[in-house]
This record gives structure tokens, sequence and C-alpha cells, in this order.
């Protein structure tokens, strides 16, 4: 701490200066092309859900296996019925991405484990010994709830950046909750 500052004074500080370099570059990029972003959207473009729909039929063509990992912009085109003339990459949605290139069983089977390593950390969270390790796995438990509530509506575990990151906060999760399941005394800095 300087000058004597309380701890909430000196947390405002970088927070006013992250605030206001954002609404600078909002002036500097302007506000229009984000408002015709979501305002292009038109009739003709009916947007994710009838893609949604397809890769379930592609789901229905390939419930065991899938069509194997990394396949669907080669498997879709044969259930497309939207987008017509124009190249589908990616579901849109990780689990039904997952589960066309996966097959149903082996979208179960990742899916179940991170789930289960998710729900490991909220318990370990809430624990009352766990005081020390608590904003590392609230912190864990926070990025994994954004990362799997926007899964629902793009593609992020198929970028490599979202994919490191996540891997990153799953491998943290698991030792945090590993240590504290096993009593161990876990160092926690950098």
């Amino acid at each position: 701490m300087s000058w004597g500052a309380s701890p909430r004074m000196s947390a405002a500080g970088p927070l006013a200066v992250v605030l206001a370099g954002a609404a600078l570059f909002s002036l500097w990029v302007g506000v229009d092309p984000v408002l015709a972003r979501f305002g292009g959207q038109t009739v003709a473009d009916p947007g994710r859900p009838p893609i949604w729909a397809d890769t379930g039929r592609l789901i229905r063509e390939h419930p065991w296996l899938g069509t194997g990992w990394g396949t669907f912009p080669l498997a879709y085109p044969a259930v497309q019925t939207a987008h017509l003339g124009r190249r589908v990459s990616h579901a849109h949605n990780d689990y039904l991405e997952h589960a066309a290139e996966l097959g149903v069983p082996g979208a179960l089977l990742l899916w179940s484990g991170i789930v289960y390593l998710f729900i490991r950390t909220v318990r370990a969270g809430l624990q009352p010994g766990a005081r020390r390790e608590r904003p590392w796995l609230w912190g864990c438990a926070a990025s994994l709830t954004a990362i799997l509530l926007h899964s629902l509506t793009d593609f992020n575990l198929y970028l490599p950046a979202n994919a490191l990151v996540f891997c990153l906060v799953l491998g943290m999760a698991y030792a945090l909750t590993r240590d504290s399941a096993e009593g161990l005394e876990l160092e926690v800095g950098v």
C-alpha cells in the first residue's frame, strides 16, 4: 500500500483506468459496427437454431460413434437445410458439435468428467477448511461456468486459445480439489 490508501481505494484506481480505457476505445472504434452486427440479422439469415436442428439430425444419423473428431465441416453439408450456399464450419454449440463428432457416448464421457470436476470444485469452495484456497476455487468455478454457458451458443473450445485456458483452469481446479481431498497443504501463490 502506498500513501496510506485503504484496500478499497487502491483497487478503485486500476478499475477506473480499465473503465476509462474501455470508454476511450469505444469512442475511437465507435459503436456503429457493434450495433450493425446485432441489427444485421434478417429473415434471410435465420441464425443458429436451424444449424442446431441440422446438427441434431447429424447426431441421429451417427449416434454411437459420431462422424469423427474434427469432421463437422465435412459431415454437416449432408444434413444442411439452413444457410444453403454457405459453408458452416461449426455447430455454434460445443455440446452438439461434440455429440455429432464423438457420438453420444463419447460426448457424455467427455462432458461428464468436466461436470464432475466442476461440481467437485464448487463443493471444495464451500468447505469451511478451504479458506486460503477458496478464492482460487471460486475463480475456477466462475471461469468454468462462463465457458460452459458460452459453449451453448458458440464453438469456444474449438479455438486453440480458449481450449488452452479451459484446460489450464480444469487442471488448476483438479489440483486444488485433489489436494484438499487428500488433506494436503497446498501452497497457493505465484
